[in-house]
């Protein structure tokens, strides 16, 4: 059965695992610990998440965090997903859209990092590392700012398919530094959308990048 949490709850320790992990509907503060999804999302969230330590695992092929709406926000820990998405960003009509944002931490999926499919979710990389293992780092088609950080993929660290993506900061001075974004194929996968690319590094084992 699954945790279930409709207001406050802060998690400083201890374990949760579970075929259903938890669903959140309020506020989740997680500061420490471990939470397992067997079966399922680690957190299925349609309300407020962050994440500051811990460890946040589902061992199927969902993701180890749904954001189905409202903001979720990574400052560290370990999200896995053992046969998915590590992070997956999603809708429900009724509540709204999804936000992420990662601050720092390692989010990795089996299969992509950071996935979002709907062009009113939004996605803010500040830090921290995103690993698709088998897939890509972060693949989008909605507003995506790509700050800082490490983000690599099996095919490709970052796929933009939509919506506008900014990588770095258009501030006049270049940071050659940050953010990585590097894949087996392309660091950068341009198959639609609009990119502005102010700062960072793109590597490719094939080119740093594909598209417009």
């Amino acid at each position: 059965m699954p945790v279930n949490n409709n207001g406050n709850l802060t998690f400083n320790n201890g374990t949760v695992d579970s075929y259903g992990g938890i669903n959140n509907y309020g506020t989740l503060t997680i500061n420490n610990g471990s939470i397992t999804g067997k079966n399922t999302s680690a957190i299925s969230t349609f309300g407020k998440v962050t994440v500051n330590g811990g460890t946040i695992l589902t061992k199927s092929n969902n993701s180890a965090i749904s954001v189905i709406a409202n903001t979720t926000t990574i400052n560290g820990g370990n999200v896995t997903s053992e046969l998915g998405d590590g992070i997956y960003v999603s809708y429900a009509y009724r509540y709204g859209y999804g936000s992420l944002v990662v601050n720092g931490g390692v989010v990795t999926g089996h299969q992509n990092g950071i996935a979002s499919y709907d062009t009113s979710n939004s996605i803010k990389v500040t830090n921290g590392n995103i690993i698709g293992t088998n897939a890509v780092g972060v693949i989008t088609n909605c507003t995506s700012t790509l700050l800082g950080g490490v983000i690599e993929g099996g095919t490709y660290g970052v796929q933009v398919t939509n919506g506008t993506t900014n990588i770095g900061t258009d501030d006049g001075t270049i940071d050659i530094d940050a953010p990585i974004l590097k894949g087996d194929l392309y660091g950068l996968y341009i198959s639609g959308g609009t990119i502005n690319f102010s700062d960072g590094i793109l590597k490719g084992a094939t080119n740093a990048d594909y598209g417009q």
